[in-house]
């Protein structure tokens, strides 16, 4: 119940923001039944025993994050004004609190939704915060994120709505962030968090709230974005390897925003991680290649015989020995890809197998 998401993890919130934070889980815990708690294998008791759990509180803050949980099973509104006065003093993160409460939390699984009681204390836990966006709002932008996400496509649409900081959000046109989609918050908000689920799955939910994290936060906590970026590389790199070629479209995408990419309008415009295709069968590192969005891939003998260079007729009896551009850097997707390769066991010249890479770039496809 006391998970935090990768990306709050990644942008290591100072302790105010991670007391506030769980200081509104526990008053969202507070409000469900005992049966209900049960169904996430949760008693009052044993809430109450990690209200501090992975926290470095004092005394006074685990006193008062008691309280909160105390008065909250009691349905005593003293409850807001308690949260209210741990609001962090840092603007930049007060909103994102809500985000984390909506986008990643254990206690809203497709079977809760942000309606009846557990919607009321999500809607006065905001209001006791001074949050700037409300629950539905958090809802539906994230779903429509994680949706197109999840179909690998990254319009307009999903940017406008992750690049906005939370507080302009509320104030943008709903045409502008739903990409025309009619409807209001109000009206579609009741089913937002049941749609996401339905259409991603946890890496897409993780991508999506990484991306509005490290938006959000550019400007005030650039190391954040920093942060971000890196492990989003390391991300594509597992993509690439693993062939996942719509993932790491989808991953690609949103490193190049955060890079400083003012638009993206298709896949091939984007620029992409190179893989690391050093020591793999040549025709796995085609592929790996491909799947990354590199479609011109060429190929050359880092160990011609008589300066022949021989064909790898069964490619994957073949391996790469070096490759042009060097992985983990970023290339446009129409780039071209040099794989120099040999029989395994073959002692390559090194100057010589880097010499007919760049022969080999210079000559056309």
């Amino acid at each position: 119940m006391l998970e935090t998401s990768v990306a709050f993890d990644l942008a290591d919130p100072p302790h105010s923001v991670r007391l506030a934070q769980r200081a509104m889980l526990l008053a969202l815990a507070s409000s469900l039944t005992a049966d209900q708690l049960q169904g996430f294998g949760l008693t009052g008791a044993s809430v109450g025993n990690a209200l501090a759990e992975g926290l470095d509180a004092s005394a006074s803050e685990i006193e008062t994050l008691g309280l909160i949980w105390k008065l909250g099973q009691e349905s005593d509104d003293r409850w807001r004004s308690l949260l209210s006065r741990l609001r962090p003093e840092e603007p930049e993160w007060v909103d994102l609190i809500g985000v984390e409460m909506v986008a990643y939390n254990p206690l809203f699984p497709e079977s809760l939704s942000l309606t009846g009681r557990v919607g009321l204390r999500t809607a006065g836990a905001f209001d006791a915060l001074g949050l700037e966006i409300t629950p539905l709002e958090v809802a539906d932008s994230y779903s429509e994120m994680c949706a197109e996400i999840a179909r690998h496509k990254t319009s307009t649409m999903s940017m406008n709505a992750i690049r906005v900081s939370s507080t302009a959000l509320r104030m943008l046109d709903v045409a502008t962030v739903t990409g025309g989609i009619a409807g209001s918050w109000i009206d579609k908000g009741s089913g937002a968090l049941i749609g996401f689920f339905e259409a991603a799955d946890d890496r897409d939910r993780d991508l999506a709230l990484a991306w509005w994290y490290a938006t959000a936060l550019h400007d005030a906590q650039p190391s954040v974005t920093t942060r971000v970026l890196r492990h989003l590389k390391v991300t594509a790199q597992e993509h690439a390897r693993k062939g996942e070629r719509d993932r790491l479209r989808a991953t690609n995408a949103v490193i190049a925003d955060l890079a400083g990419t003012d638009s993206l309008h298709e896949d091939r415009d984007a620029s992409s991680l190179v893989p690391d295709a050093i020591n793999l069968p040549l025709d796995a590192a085609i592929n790996l290649a491909g799947a990354a969005g590199f479609t011109d891939v060429r190929l050359v003998d880092a160990y011609p015989t008589n300066g022949v260079q021989r064909e790898p007729m069964m490619r994957s009896r073949w391996v790469v020995r070096y490759q042009k551009p060097s992985a983990g850097e970023s290339a446009a997707a129409d780039s071209a890809v040099v794989l120099a390769y040999s029989r395994p066991g073959e002692r390559v010249r090194d100057h010589i197998a880097h010499q007919l890479m760049e022969e080999r770039l210079r000559k056309p496809s």
